[in-house]
């Protein structure tokens, strides 16, 4: 006969650092006392979760297979390994109110706490070590069935027991659309159908080097303040220096325990403060020049001896043990409705070791990377039933493969289309949206700009102002991509020096505009036939009743080059090219300081020597743009938005006018005065209904 657990609640004492020695639990005894499960989260009520957020079940299996598995975790060659689920193998099948089924598999947990005065972890107790996670989507009864099989062989009947799923406010999962028109642009959340426009950049891996607890919570403390103010998306790193299960040992994962317990900590993290993100892997895994953690260091490469890095993506054992680590990871992350996405990054780099060690053809090195990465996928959304996951990889450099081959490239499958961008040039902006342009009418897929800002070199710019950290996330977030693009290398000095707060005024500029129902299609302008002649430009969001425009002006000579006009640090940088003074950070890390020449021609534009920043008020008269594509003499009103002062929760208008279109459908629209103070505005413009001309 199959057991069936009640609910009944219990008072127990913990220890002043532990809570998962006994938690407040449900228990679930059987009569010979070989299982036993217990409720640890939500803790405000057992027996009752919110939808979307998380149930975490312990469970603790016979004796005799426990003391087989801590064998295991001490020497890696005999007992029972508790990461292969051909030895064990916990899961449970949640059945929902409507009769939907879903498996989640469980995992094998260690707890910690911080020793943040040595910057390490301390090893907890818990009776528990085995953990199911599951976030509720429906409201209603959930029936569980739980269920441990050693070796093959069943333990016993499955566990059932059931809880109880209410309403929250969580909007839950992030969707895309697939009607391969405009409104496949943007995402949205899945029940409510409202647009989710991303706004944030990469919290990739704390301190680049290695994930400790004082990394870990300066990486929490940026999550929030990103939540603070405006953001709602980044993009974090799983690999070899933080949380990557099996870099040290593909088979026992235990040395890893505590950088995963800190991820944990970081995903919560993200839940609450009602953030999503992209969880990748990096090409370091396979990279043989000179990263920390890379091919030297690969547990596959030196487990299995191989000779060369196709073997990484064939090998067959190689494989298994990969899926194998696939299973741990969203049995431990996919439940949470933040993690939207999963991907591999700069797959280009993952396919150059095979071209350039092996002597193969880039396209035998990219189907062999394909065949691998579809398997993976397919794996995560079918077999493991992650099928909320969205999809995405990128390459380092758009030059290495085919855009606008649609049957042939590895874009073909994803669910999301992304590109890096690393531009120092005054039209890095202006051909950051020719490219999305390229690849949204080739893929009618959602496209992101993963990462973009400066490459090494130039990082010290940053060092000394935040315009162009302010003028990308605006351009990027009005030409056609999912949100703003995604800044790297720069998640110190975002967070450091307070470059977060520029979102509050892009998330209040967005705040309700529905980009998904709308058709929005992108619209550039400039007033020169070349952005380095150019001195106004604009970004802009067209849809598809003609009726509404949403865009964001800028002063085209106000960019980082120019700011040595006010700023004695770009001069400084400018003349000496480098700074004297060192350009740390609050944990320490230095920004390089690497001798550039900022005199070159390619980094200037037409009034770079002329005093830089051209200030309208003083030196253009009346000056104007122009929108395209309007309805034909038609009244519209255009409302200007400040974007560089920031109230909190609330937009700060400049100026509203009224204009008629002309007969062609051209609004020429005139511009508030753009100087040194507010070299930018954002703009919304408006049908007026009942009025024509």
């Amino acid at each position: 006969m199959k057991s069936f657990v009640t609910i009944v609640f219990l008072i127990v004492h913990c220890s002043l650092f532990s809570q998962n020695a006994l938690p407040q639990s449900i228990s679930f005894v059987k009569n010979n006392n070989q299982i036993r499960l217990v409720w640890y989260t939500p803790t405000e009520h057992v027996g009752i979760v919110k939808k979307y957020h998380k149930l975490e079940i312990g469970l603790s299996v016979p004796r005799g297979v426990e003391n087989e598995i801590r064998a295991f975790l001490q020497t890696s060659n005999r007992g029972i390994n508790p990461f292969n689920p051909n030895e064990i193998a916990i899961s449970a099948v949640f059945t929902a109110p409507s009769g939907k089924k879903e498996q989640m598999n469980g995992f094998y947990y260690q707890p910690f706490y911080r020793d943040v005065e040595n910057n390490q972890w301390i090893q907890d107790t818990t009776n528990f070590p085995w953990r199911i996670r599951f976030s509720p989507d429906e409201i209603g009864q959930y029936n569980v069935s739980v269920n441990v099989v050693v070796r093959g062989q069943q333990v016993e009947e499955p566990i059932l027991f059931s809880f109880d799923a209410i309403e929250s406010e969580h909007k839950g999962y992030i969707v895309k659309g697939n009607k391969g028109d405009e409104t496949d642009r943007y995402l949205r959340y899945r029940d409510s159908g409202e647009t989710f426009f991303c706004i944030g950049h990469n919290i990739s891996h704390s301190d680049y080097v290695q994930l400790t607890p004082k990394s870990g919570l300066r990486h929490i403390q940026w999550l929030k303040e990103l939540s603070e103010n405006g953001g709602n998306f980044f993009r974090l790193e799983l690999g070899g220096q933080n949380a990557l299960p099996d870099w040290d040992n593909y088979k026992n994962y235990f040395s890893k325990m505590d950088e995963m317990w800190e991820y944990d900590q970081l995903i919560d993290t993200a839940f609450a403060m009602n953030l999503y993100f992209i969880l990748f892997r990096h090409h370091v895994e396979l990279n043989y020049k000179g990263w920390p953690e890379n091919w030297s260091e690969n547990p596959y490469k030196n487990s299995f001896q191989l000779m060369n890095f196709s073997s990484y993506f064939t090998n067959n054992e190689i494989d298994q043990w990969q899926r194998y680590c696939l299973r741990y990871i969203f049995a431990r992350w996919g439940y949470n409705p933040s993690l939207a996405f999963y991907g591999y990054s700069e797959v280009d780099n993952f396919i150059k070791p095979m071209m350039e060690t092996e002597s193969k053809t880039y396209k035998d090195a990219l189907q062999i990377f394909e065949d691998w990465n579809k398997n993976q996928f397919n794996y995560i959304k079918d077999t493991l039933q992650n099928k909320h996951i969205l999809t995405l990889n990128t390459y380092a450099s758009i030059n290495d493969f085919d855009f606008k081959k649609p049957d042939k490239s590895m874009l073909s499958y994803l669910d999301v289309v992304g590109f890096h961008t690393y531009k120092i040039k005054k039209d890095a902006n202006w051909n950051r949206a020719k490219l999305t342009d390229i690849l949204w009418k080739t893929w009618k897929k959602p496209i992101v700009i993963e990462e973009m800002g400066f490459t090494d070199d130039y990082l010290e710019v940053y060092c000394c102002t935040d315009i162009d950290f302010h003028n990308s996330i605006w351009a990027t977030a009005l030409n056609g991509n999912v949100g703003t693009g995604m800044h790297w290398w720069w998640d110190r000095g975002v967070h450091d020096f307070g470059f977060y707060i520029l979102y509050q005024n892009l998330a209040n500029f967005f705040k309700g505009e529905d980009l998904v129902n709308y058709k929005y299609t992108p619209q550039q302008w400039k007033n020169a036939s070349n952005i380095k002649k150019a001195t106004i430009e604009t970004f802009m969001l067209i849809n598809s009743n003609q009726e509404r425009v949403l865009g964001w002006l800028h002063n085209a000579t106000f960019y980082w080059r120019n700011s040595y006009a006010f700023s004695p640090c770009m001069q400084e940088l400018t003349e000496t090219g480098q700074l004297k003074f060192q350009c740390d950070m609050e944990d320490g890390y230095i920004i390089p300081s690497k001798k550039q020449n900022y005199q070159e021609d390619r980094i200037k534009d037409n009034y770079t020597e002329r005093g830089g920043i051209v200030q309208f008020n003083q030196g253009i008269r009346n000056p104007t743009f122009t929108i395209s594509g309007l309805k034909k003499k038609r009244l519209y009103r255009i409302e200007f938005y400040k974007t560089g002062y920031v109230v909190r929760n609330q937009l700060v208008k400049e100026l509203t006018q009224q204009i008629s279109t002309k007969a062609n459908g051209k609004l020429v629209v005139p511009i508030p005065d753009l100087d040194v103070i507010h070299p930018d505005y954002g703009f919304k413009v408006s049908l007026v209904h009942g009025v024509e001309w």
